[in-house]
């Protein structure tokens, strides 16, 4: 799940029983906006501690999530606190992928 999409998660799209998010909508420099293409309406399984963090973000009050903020305030202090180098959401993400992609899991099952 890439940033801007979680950051445009609302709680309507958390299917807490099936431990699935429905991927319907991004936030693209603080606005929400639909996926560009079919493809971009997804459903992602999850398991149940992301449902967790997922639902704290959909909870909390206050400013929408802004990458450049979370990069800065939050994953730079935690990335220091665990001892792995500061990087970024992004990074992260493609950093899973080549993970999964030594480990021998297909492609197809990668992209979902």
């Amino acid at each position: 799940m890439r940033f801007g999409e979680m950051a445009g998660l609302h709680v309507e799209d958390l299917g807490f029983s099936e431990l699935i998010v429905h991927i319907r909508r991004s936030t693209i420099i603080h606005r929400e906006a639909s996926p560009n293409s079919n493809a971009g309406h997804r459903e992602v399984n999850v398991n149940a501690s992301h449902i967790l963090v997922i639902v704290y973000r959909a909870e909390r009050s206050g400013t929408p999530l802004v990458n450049g903020n979370v990069n800065r305030y939050v994953l730079k202090s935690l990335c220091k606190e665990i001892g792995t180098p500061v990087s970024t959401t992004h990074a992260f993400r493609h950093g899973r992928v080549s993970v999964l992609q030594q480990n021998g899991v297909p492609g197809d099952l990668i992209k979902r």
